[in-house]
């Protein structure tokens, strides 16, 4: 009976000093944990100071202001047409003084009154009414975009040719010339549903010297017909896409488009588009 007795008391003994044991580690805990976590958040500012820490790298000061341009590759204010340009200023802070001109078919340049515009405002030039001033209602064409501003990206422009009296739209991006992009090809599709369907292939010369490029239509099983074209200086081409198909002998309602050049690539700028007074159907046909 006083062995079991005894027994019992060891394990009672052994049972109070791991209990005590663990409530001291939880008091301990307790007690430094904030102590460590304070020393810790100490010793990273500290390290964050130091000449030897790693700190945050420092704000980087904006670019300076540089000269930019942009450039809408078509646009029209033939009879029953109009474009609007749209201007929007991405910029946090600063307005952005934009000077367009207008560059006509064959390249020539008129420039318009600049436009002031603030932090997130968009403004809308309506290029009918400042093509009567130019004398150039009735016509197509290009236009460019001039500004200062740290980035290209400060300005977001687009053309929107509309129809007037019809549901056609078209809403054209802006170009910019790439310098490592010397050689290449544009490609796309043309495409002529219905004998009423008009369509136009327009090729842009962005740039400031000639380019002397490969237009080559395609019919739907790639027979080709290549011609040679020169672009002059900020010239727009516009050619009617079913001339382009009847003079290469092609058949069929749709085929393959390409636009190449072997200097100077990243001076051409090329849309399709196609509409039908009949049925009232448009669509744009962008080529990569």
């Amino acid at each position: 009976m006083a062995s079991v007795l005894g027994f019992r008391a060891r394990v009672l003994r052994v049972f109070l000093l791991l209990l005590g044991a663990a409530f001291g580690l939880f008091l301990g805990g307790a007690f430094l944990r904030p102590l460590w976590a304070s020393g810790r958040v100490a010793a990273q500012a500290k390290q964050a100071q130091s000449p030897g820490g790693k700190a945050s790298p420092p704000s980087l000061a904006a670019p300076a202001p540089a000269d930019q341009e942009q450039f809408i590759s078509y646009w029209t204010t033939e009879a029953g047409w109009d474009t609007d340009i749209q201007l929007r200023n991405n910029q946090a802070s600063g307005a952005l003084t934009v000077t367009p001109a207008f560059r006509s078919a064959s390249g020539v340049e008129t420039p318009l009154q600049p436009v002031v515009v603030r932090p997130h405002e968009v403004k809308i030039i309506d290029l009918a009414a400042a093509a009567s001033g130019a004398s150039l209602l009735g016509t197509y064409g290009s236009m460019v975009l001039r500004y200062r501003a740290p980035d290209e990206a400060s300005l977001f422009s687009m053309a929107m040719i509309l129809a007037v009296g019809h549901p056609f739209a078209f809403h054209m991006d802006p170009s910019g010339q790439l310098p490592s992009y010397g050689t290449g090809a544009r490609e796309g599709i043309w495409w002529l549903p219905k004998d009423t369907t008009t369509g136009y292939l327009v090729v842009t010369n962005i740039g400031s010297k000639p380019v002397a490029a490969v237009l080559s239509v395609y019919d739907a099983s790639g027979k080709g017909a290549p011609q040679e074209v020169t672009l002059a200086p900020g010239s727009t081409n516009r050619y009617s896409i079913r001339q382009l198909v009847t003079a290469a002998g092609l058949s069929g309602a749709y085929g393959g488009i390409s636009v190449s050049a072997s200097q100077d690539a990243d001076s051409v700028a090329t849309i399709g588009y196609l509409f039908d007074d009949a049925t009232g159907f448009s669509a744009l046909l962008k080529m990569y």
